[in-house]
């Protein structure tokens, strides 16, 4: 099937954006963690974000991403012996057997609920013909999300010492997911019944084991999740959760113990929704009029600034709007920036555009005037002063010397009429005095 790569927006937002707080909880044991918000990308937490770690099963993310971005869920998959038999000792899955058949979604919900693998290699053959070719596919797409340390090397997650990725790569990677439709319906899928196929008589439940959906840690408002476990990754979750209107991502990764995931991934979430508001910079409140800017170049000029559009960010619950400081920066290909930034952190940042400011003189010609005291001074023969300098606007000057040159040019011509007539009347009386 035919690869339709989809751009995920906004990515620059996101891409070198620090955490607005940058205080690590003393309980957050995870050996590394990341929580961003989702609409905008903003960093509101880190632990290592960069550090390369192994996913385990939260690679099925990836996976199923491609699989709603290209294909049916509608459409049969017939899975392989390589398919069922590469899958390595210990992978959970669902004993799926070669030449069997199902659909899209059942290997979906197989891949989701119960972190099948063998289900997720049908699905990258189904999506690209083969595993290798899915995997170039889960590698570009990562790019394409802004997940720009990852290396993945199966469809499953099984362990790999090339398969690698960092918590910040996971939430863009699922930041890109939830946006796909009918990626938060599989993914927070408690239970599902996949009935009897060509191979199997009997119907196949499964049910969900990840204590974020479900059980003692669960969380009010989980969109999706899905966890990971390998001996050598440990115990891995992405979570994304929303509550009034606000959409986060958590992830935590290398967890010692199964229950530390759920608890550090709950801190992380109550922190993301009890310890920031949100603030809000309309287009027009951005856009500036002859505004002093300096270009890439060190040159300094007056413009007038457009938003592209409107900029939300969260900052801190005890922190205001008015810390908040917006600078209009030059980038190095001429584009222009508002960066909005607290205290010494970076919030985020959106396009402007800059418009050198030119303003059009206007000529106004004074009313008649008494003569002031200044004025008959100098009819008196005093000096002029650095008033009466700047009294006549050059434009007047000018106008002034073009109606001068007439009023000549007409006494000129009067002048020529004159002398003209009177010749005339000189011939005509000469001629007279002949005649008689």
């Amino acid at each position: 099937m035919k690869h339709k790569s989809v751009l995920a927006l906004l990515v620059l937002l996101a891409g070198f954006v620090t955490p607005a707080q940058a205080v690590v909880p003393e309980s957050l044991i995870s050996e590394t963690a990341i929580l961003i918000d989702a609409d905008s990308g903003q960093i509101l937490f880190e632990k290592d974000m960069h550090k390369q770690m192994r996913p385990a099963s939260t690679t099925k993310i990836m996976t199923g991403l491609l699989a709603l971005e290209n294909g049916d869920l509608s459409d049969i998959l017939t899975m392989t012996e390589e398919a069922v038999s590469t899958i390595g000792v210990g992978a959970a899955n669902i004993a799926l057997a070669a030449d069997e058949q199902l659909t899209l979604e059942q290997a979906m919900h197989a891949l989701a609920v119960d972190s099948a693998a063998d289900a997720s290699n049908g699905i990258a053959e189904y999506v690209a013909g083969t595993v290798e070719d899915f995997i170039g596919m889960m590698n570009e797409r990562a790019k394409e999300a802004g997940a720009l340390q990852t290396t993945f090397q199966n469809a499953h997650g099984m362990p790999n010492d090339e398969h690698l990725t960092t918590a910040y790569d996971l939430a863009q990677i699922t930041r890109a997911a939830l946006a796909t439709p009918g990626f938060t319906d599989i993914f927070s899928s408690l239970e599902y019944e996949i009935p009897p196929t060509n191979i199997m008589p009997e119907p196949r439940m499964l049910t969900s084991n990840n204590l974020i959906l479900v059980g003692e840690y669960q969380y009010e408002g989980v969109l999706a999740a899905k966890t990971g476990w390998t001996v050598s990754s440990q115990y891995c979750l992405v979570t994304a959760a929303e509550r009034d209107g606000r959409t986060l991502i958590g992830v935590v990764m290398k967890s010692p113990e199964r229950k530390d995931k759920y608890i550090d991934m709950t801190h992380l979430l109550d922190h993301g929704f009890d310890d920031f508001n949100s603030v809000s910079f309309p287009a027009e409140e951005l856009s500036k009029e002859a505004y002093a800017l300096t270009d890439s170049g060190g040159n300094e000029w007056i413009a007038d600034i457009i938003a592209a559009g409107d900029f939300s960010c969260l900052i801190p619950a005890a922190q205001k709007k008015e810390d908040v400081t917006v600078s209009y920066i030059a980038g190095e290909d001429g584009t222009y920036k508002a960066v909005f930034s607290l205290d010494t952190e970076t919030l985020g940042e959106i396009p402007v555009s800059a418009v050198k400011n030119v303003p059009v003189p206007v000529i106004a010609v004074p009313s008649p005037v008494s003569p002031s005291p200044s004025a008959e001074g100098n009819a008196a023969g005093t000096e002029p002063t650095d008033e009466d300098d700047g009294a006549w606007h050059p434009a007047l000057m000018w106008i002034a010397g073009i109606i001068v040159a007439v009023i000549g040019l007409c006494f000129l011509l009067a002048a020529v009429i004159l002398v003209l007539r009177w010749l005339n009347i000189r011939r005509y009386r000469r001629r007279h005095r002949l005649k008689k």
